[in-house]
């Protein structure tokens, strides 16, 4: 893409400031524009210190809502789901943890192509951060233990 210079390329991201640095940093010529964000959609933010205070924080999830919960570690997101007997497990099918082989790939899929998921909880490491849409009223709380700030936003997007 950087190489092409022949024609007019646009790229969005909600998390530009690594690419727009690069872009400085090589000196190419770039226009950058950028959207107010708006995180009024969030109601509040909780902190949790350790596992045992999220298995908790979940339970006390009422059954008619739903979260989505981004670990770093796919053994973390299996033991989640393995713990929630109502919830879909998600980590990279190309990667090298040996979770994957515990993933359903019929119910990822469906959940990508509905923007929703059945199940009220869903365990997922950040490989389900870029890309999708989950459009789904019923989900009330992302859980993100991922200190890297723009996965993070990705993640909450």
């Amino acid at each position: 893409m950087i190489n092409e210079t022949s024609k007019i390329r646009i790229c969005m991201s909600a998390t530009a400031d690594a690419m727009i640095a690069f872009l400085k940093y090589k000196n190419i010529k770039h226009e950058s524009y950028s959207i107010p964000h708006d995180y009024s959609h969030i109601k509040e933010l909780i902190f949790y210190q350790n596992d045992k205070v999220l298995e908790k924080f979940l339970r006390q999830i009422p059954k008619n809502h739903k979260a989505i919960c981004f670990t770093k570690s796919s053994a973390k997101a299996f033991k989640l789901h393995d713990t929630f007997k109502n919830s879909m497990f998600v980590c990279s099918p190309s990667g090298t943890a040996p979770e994957k082989k515990h993933m359903d790939k019929e119910k990822v899929s469906k959940m990508l192509i509905d923007e929703k998921f059945d199940e009220q909880f869903v365990f997922s490491t950040s490989t389900l951060d870029n890309g999708i849409n989950l459009k789904d009223k019923l989900i009330k709380y992302v859980i993100v233990d991922i200190m890297d700030i723009d996965v993070l936003i990705q993640c909450l997007g």
